[in-house]
């Protein structure tokens, strides 16, 4: 385009000019007055490297594929180099970011979200290795159980030594809870409402009806999902974003796929477990965990965080539970 032809452009002309091509009409400085009334506009939705346009959410390329420069001529923060950060195109915008919140081909996953979630490849179960209980196939839940374990050892010991943890309490975590998974879950989910639900408790009439209630008028984030039965809130700490109620919607629809592949759900298992050992016993490592911490560790997974130190004490027996198999997953995991 000449020089000539580019005073002539009229401003729209220039707008249909970039949707075209992907670049910005030439400009001549002649002309003070002219160049000061051009409004330059700008459209996320392009490569970042050539301008070039590409789709924006929702188009043939949607989600997976978009690509978009967010907050390009925005002054941003970027963090040192770790072996979990992003590759160097990716950094991170300085704009009332999440905890280890960055924008990765459109999707804003946290680092730890990120690195669980490349694991998947690394550590593919034994071949024929069931993830899902079927009664028709295993009448013998323990069955299941013990294929899945013995399946899922390499993960499951990775797992354990990235986060100090004896393999075997992991494992015999992952034996108690995997198979409980039901349509009990989604049928929670579609029900529990966001931030709770206010159903009489007098419709229930027997002790379990009132029981059922209650669970459903928990808020919805309280719902578990996955293999191991974790809820979303806590999903959504262990993978690094803090509140849940404070993530992005494109992050929060992940935690529940994350949360039902088994290989990233056995990072988050490990990471929480460590998470609950640091909270009764800071600095006491895995090999040096006695037979009583262990036994809390297992019933504040069942609990929660939040109950106190005696309230773990006077449940332990559920630790004992979690605990029972430890023989027995300590030979699945060999």
């Amino acid at each position: 385009m000449s020089q000539k032809k580019a005073l002539r452009l009229t401003e729209r002309e220039r707008f249909s000019y970039y949707l075209r091509t992907g670049f910005i009409a030439p400009e001549v400085k002649a002309e003070p007055a002219d160049q000061a009334a051009l409004e330059t506009k700008f459209n996320p939705y392009h490569d970042p490297e050539n301008g070039r346009f590409t789709f924006a959410p929702g188009g043939p390329q949607s989600r997976r594929s978009v690509v978009t420069s967010w907050g390009k001529y925005k002054s941003r923060a970027v963090k040192p180099k770790t072996e979990l950060e992003p590759s160097p195109s990716s950094v991170e915008v300085n704009s009332q970011s999440r905890p280890e919140a960055s924008h990765v081909s459109g999707i804003s996953l946290s680092r730890t979200h990120r690195d669980f979630l490349s694991q998947k490849d690394k550590y593919a179960p034994k071949p024929d290795t069931k993830a899902k209980w079927d009664s028709s196939e295993f009448p013998n839940k323990n069955a299941f159980k013990a294929q899945y374990v013995h399946g899922y050892r390499d993960v499951i010991k990775v797992a354990a030594e990235r986060y100090d943890l004896p393999p075997e309490l992991v494992g015999s975590v992952a034996y108690s809870e995997v198979g409980n998974d039901n349509l009990w879950n989604d049928i929670a989910y579609s029900i529990r409402a966001e931030s709770g639900r206010d159903i009489p408790e007098s419709l229930g009439v027997f002790e379990r009806g009132k029981e059922e209630i209650r669970r459903f008028n928990r808020p919805r984030a309280e719902t578990s999902f996955g293999p191991y039965n974790i809820q979303q809130r806590r999903a959504a700490e262990i993978l690094g974003y803090g509140d849940i109620n404070a993530m992005s919607e494109t992050a929060r629809r992940r935690l529940v796929p994350t949360s039902e592949d088994p290989v990233p759900a056995t990072f988050m298992l490990a990471k929480h477990l460590s998470d609950l050992r640091d909270q009764d016993f800071p600095g006491v490592a895995g090999q040096d965990l006695n037979r009583d911490q262990l036994l809390v560790v297992a019933t504040r997974f069942k609990f929660g965080r939040e109950q106190s130190r005696k309230e773990i004490m006077s449940k332990i027996d559920s630790g004992r539970d979690y605990l029972m198999n430890w023989s027995k997953v300590k030979k699945l995991i060999k």
